[in-house]
């Protein structure tokens, strides 16, 4: 979407370049029964994959209220283009996910008990559950909650 005129020349109705507005109408045009875009959303992590040189939804490096941004936008675009509905991908953020970019720099087993603000496959949830400062305080000084140190 990034390269093929067909989607970087089709400007809204905001006179807004919207190659996924445009996307979407070309996808639609290929079914005749309701279409549910089943994933969408931007990951507000730190490390980035990719850029959307058009419009900013790049693929991380986006800070969480432009997250909301996007979302929205990206729901008024289905909308308007009469899809069925969308699902935001996602409701709470996933810390099992990996990628290229960070995967050789962390532990796979243990990829799920820790926050990774470098890969682009993390942050996508309307929702982050964080440790509290006990629990921050207790994981760096290697105890558990009741203060055992853990070895």
């Amino acid at each position: 979407m990034n390269y093929d005129k067909k989607y970087t020349t089709y400007i809204d109705e905001k006179g807004k370049v919207n190659p996924y507005r445009s996307y979407l109408n070309d996808l639609r045009k290929e079914h005749t029964m309701p279409v549910l875009v089943a994933e969408f959303g931007i990951p507000a992590s730190r490390g980035m994959a990719h850029v959307n040189i058009h419009t900013g939804f790049n693929q991380g490096f986006v800070n969480e209220t432009k997250q909301g941004e996007y979302i929205v936008s990206m729901l008024e675009d289905i909308y308007k283009e009469e899809y069925a509905g969308g699902l935001v991908f996602s409701w709470q953020d996933e810390w099992f996910k990996r990628t290229w970019n960070t995967m050789d720099l962390d532990i796979p087993d243990r990829r799920p008990y820790w926050k990774n603000v470098q890969t682009n496959e993390q942050m996508f949830g309307l929702l982050t559950f964080e440790p509290g400062e006990q629990k921050v305080y207790a994981m760096l000084m290697g105890m558990n909650l009741n203060g055992v140190v853990i070895r």
